[in-house]
Protein backbone atom coordinates (compact mmCIF):
# COMPACT_ATOMS: atom_id res chain seq x y z
CA UNK A 1 0.00 0.00 0.00
CA UNK A 2 2.89 2.53 0.46
CA UNK A 3 2.82 2.80 -3.65
CA UNK A 4 -0.09 5.18 -2.94
CA UNK A 5 2.28 7.70 -1.44
CA UNK A 6 4.38 7.80 -4.70
CA UNK A 7 0.93 7.92 -7.08
CA UNK A 8 -0.36 10.58 -4.74
CA UNK A 9 2.37 12.72 -4.77
CA UNK A 10 2.49 12.53 -8.77
CA UNK A 11 -1.02 13.35 -9.17
CA UNK A 12 -0.97 16.45 -7.08
CA UNK A 13 3.14 17.90 -8.44
CA UNK A 14 1.56 16.46 -11.66
CA UNK A 15 -1.74 19.19 -11.69
CA UNK A 16 0.28 21.73 -10.33
CA UNK A 17 3.27 21.22 -13.53
CA UNK A 18 -0.05 21.75 -15.59
CA UNK A 19 -1.45 24.67 -14.07
CA UNK A 20 -4.75 22.80 -13.11
CA UNK A 21 -3.95 24.09 -9.33
CA UNK A 22 -3.72 27.57 -10.25
CA UNK A 23 -7.12 27.83 -12.09
CA UNK A 24 -8.04 25.54 -8.88
CA UNK A 25 -6.78 28.23 -6.32
CA UNK A 26 -9.11 31.00 -7.97
CA UNK A 27 -12.04 29.73 -6.26
CA UNK A 28 -12.94 29.79 -2.84
CA UNK A 29 -12.01 26.24 -2.11
CA UNK A 30 -10.08 25.48 1.70
CA UNK A 31 -6.49 23.53 1.78
CA UNK A 32 -8.46 20.59 3.73
CA UNK A 33 -11.24 20.58 0.07
CA UNK A 34 -8.20 20.37 -2.01
CA UNK A 35 -6.55 17.78 0.04
CA UNK A 36 -9.82 16.05 0.61
CA UNK A 37 -10.74 16.32 -3.17
CA UNK A 38 -7.32 14.40 -3.48
CA UNK A 39 -8.19 11.86 -1.27
CA UNK A 40 -11.39 10.39 -1.68
CA UNK A 41 -11.08 8.98 -4.96
CA UNK A 42 -7.67 6.84 -3.77
CA UNK A 43 -10.27 5.63 -1.36
CA UNK A 44 -12.16 3.25 -3.99
CA UNK A 45 -8.36 1.90 -4.82
CA UNK A 46 -7.29 1.56 -0.97
CA UNK A 47 -9.95 -0.39 -0.30
CA UNK A 48 -9.93 -2.94 -3.38
CA UNK A 49 -5.59 -2.64 -2.87
CA UNK A 50 -6.31 -3.88 0.59
CA UNK A 51 -8.93 -6.91 -0.38
CA UNK A 52 -6.79 -7.93 -3.92
CA UNK A 53 -4.29 -8.58 -0.84
CA UNK A 54 -6.07 -10.41 1.54
CA UNK A 55 -7.44 -12.69 -1.18
CA UNK A 56 -4.18 -13.02 -2.97
CA UNK A 57 -2.33 -13.97 0.72
CA UNK A 58 -5.49 -16.08 1.37
CA UNK A 59 -5.40 -18.05 -1.89
CA UNK A 60 -1.65 -18.48 -1.53
CA UNK A 61 -2.50 -20.48 1.49
CA UNK A 62 -2.20 -17.50 4.32
CA UNK A 63 -4.71 -18.17 7.29
CA UNK A 64 -6.11 -15.62 9.55
CA UNK A 65 -6.91 -16.80 12.66
CA UNK A 66 -7.78 -13.72 13.82
CA UNK A 67 -10.87 -11.29 12.75
CA UNK A 68 -10.54 -10.75 9.02
CA UNK A 69 -12.42 -7.55 9.37
CA UNK A 70 -9.44 -6.06 11.39
CA UNK A 71 -7.07 -7.23 8.79
CA UNK A 72 -9.69 -4.88 6.62
CA UNK A 73 -9.09 -1.75 9.03
CA UNK A 74 -5.30 -2.26 9.78
CA UNK A 75 -4.65 -2.07 5.88
CA UNK A 76 -7.37 0.82 5.44
CA UNK A 77 -5.50 2.79 8.17
CA UNK A 78 -2.21 2.39 6.86
CA UNK A 79 -3.35 3.18 3.50
CA UNK A 80 -4.50 6.79 4.36
CA UNK A 81 -1.24 6.96 6.13
CA UNK A 82 0.46 6.31 2.99
CA UNK A 83 -1.92 8.86 1.39
CA UNK A 84 -1.62 11.61 3.76
CA UNK A 85 2.53 11.03 3.11
CA UNK A 86 1.69 11.34 -0.28
CA UNK A 87 0.01 14.44 0.17
CA UNK A 88 2.54 15.75 1.99
CA UNK A 89 5.35 14.74 -0.81
CA UNK A 90 3.28 16.16 -3.59
CA UNK A 91 2.75 19.65 -1.89
CA UNK A 92 6.55 19.94 -1.63
CA UNK A 93 8.03 18.93 -4.81
CA UNK A 94 7.65 20.81 -7.77
CA UNK A 95 7.27 18.54 -10.64
CA UNK A 96 5.71 15.59 -11.48
CA UNK A 97 8.93 13.73 -12.09
CA UNK A 98 9.96 14.93 -8.51
CA UNK A 99 7.69 12.36 -7.95
CA UNK A 100 10.04 9.30 -7.83
CA UNK A 101 11.86 10.83 -4.82
CA UNK A 102 9.24 9.32 -2.27
CA UNK A 103 11.03 5.98 -3.08
CA UNK A 104 13.58 7.90 -0.77
CA UNK A 105 11.21 7.55 1.90
CA UNK A 106 9.35 3.91 1.40
CA UNK A 107 11.85 2.25 0.97
CA UNK A 108 13.93 2.82 4.17
CA UNK A 109 10.83 3.05 6.22
CA UNK A 110 9.62 -0.19 4.79
CA UNK A 111 13.15 -1.78 5.52
CA UNK A 112 13.16 -0.43 9.04
CA UNK A 113 9.60 -1.36 9.36
CA UNK A 114 9.89 -4.67 9.75
CA UNK A 115 8.16 -5.81 5.94
CA UNK A 116 10.96 -7.82 4.89
CA UNK A 117 13.49 -7.88 7.95
CA UNK A 118 12.86 -8.84 11.37
CA UNK A 119 13.02 -5.70 13.92
CA UNK A 120 14.19 -7.56 16.73
CA UNK A 121 18.22 -7.55 15.02
CA UNK A 122 18.35 -3.76 14.19
CA UNK A 123 20.47 -1.73 16.07
CA UNK A 124 18.39 0.15 19.04
CA UNK A 125 18.74 3.54 16.99
CA UNK A 126 17.09 2.45 13.99
CA UNK A 127 14.22 0.58 16.65
CA UNK A 128 13.50 3.85 18.42
CA UNK A 129 12.85 5.41 14.93
CA UNK A 130 10.87 2.16 13.58
CA UNK A 131 8.62 2.38 16.85
CA UNK A 132 7.43 6.32 16.33
CA UNK A 133 6.54 5.24 12.61
CA UNK A 134 3.03 3.79 11.84
CA UNK A 135 4.33 1.41 9.12
CA UNK A 136 5.65 -0.98 12.13
CA UNK A 137 2.70 -1.13 13.90
CA UNK A 138 0.67 -1.78 10.80
CA UNK A 139 3.09 -4.81 10.34
CA UNK A 140 2.69 -5.85 14.03
CA UNK A 141 -0.81 -5.71 14.08
CA UNK A 142 -1.35 -7.26 10.93
CA UNK A 143 0.91 -10.18 12.36
CA UNK A 144 -0.85 -10.44 15.81
CA UNK A 145 -4.56 -10.56 13.74
CA UNK A 146 -3.29 -13.50 11.69
CA UNK A 147 -1.84 -15.43 14.83
CA UNK A 148 -5.23 -14.95 16.01
CA UNK A 149 -5.66 -12.37 18.61
CA UNK A 150 -8.36 -10.65 19.84
CA UNK A 151 -9.10 -6.51 18.98
CA UNK A 152 -7.94 -5.72 22.44
CA UNK A 153 -4.58 -7.14 21.53
CA UNK A 154 -4.03 -4.75 18.39
CA UNK A 155 -5.97 -1.36 20.56
CA UNK A 156 -2.55 0.66 20.66
CA UNK A 157 -1.49 -0.05 17.08
CA UNK A 158 -4.71 0.92 16.25
CA UNK A 159 -4.28 4.16 18.08
CA UNK A 160 -1.18 4.75 16.14
CA UNK A 161 -2.29 4.09 13.13
CA UNK A 162 -5.57 6.78 13.63
CA UNK A 163 -2.95 9.64 15.49
CA UNK A 164 -0.63 9.23 12.55
CA UNK A 165 -3.49 9.25 9.75
CA UNK A 166 -4.85 12.59 11.13
CA UNK A 167 -1.45 14.13 11.95
CA UNK A 168 -0.06 13.58 8.13
CA UNK A 169 -3.68 14.70 6.47
CA UNK A 170 -3.13 17.94 8.81
CA UNK A 171 0.03 18.41 7.76
CA UNK A 172 -1.18 18.24 4.28
CA UNK A 173 -3.56 20.64 4.83
CA UNK A 174 -1.01 23.20 5.91
CA UNK A 175 1.35 22.39 3.50
CA UNK A 176 -1.14 22.79 0.70
CA UNK A 177 -1.95 25.92 2.39
CA UNK A 178 1.27 27.17 1.96
CA UNK A 179 1.70 26.37 -1.58
CA UNK A 180 -2.09 27.85 -2.36
CA UNK A 181 -0.55 31.31 -0.58
CA UNK A 182 3.24 31.00 -2.89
Amino acid sequence: LMILIATAAEIIAGDREKGFLSRMFTTPARPSDFILGYSLPFIPVLIISALVYLGVGMGLGLTIVGNLGHAFLIFFLIGLCAIGVGMIVGSLIKSESQAGISWLFIVPVAMISGAWFTVDRMPSALKSIADVLPFIHAIDASRAVVNGSSFSAITLDIYWLVGWAVVLFATGILLFRRTMVS
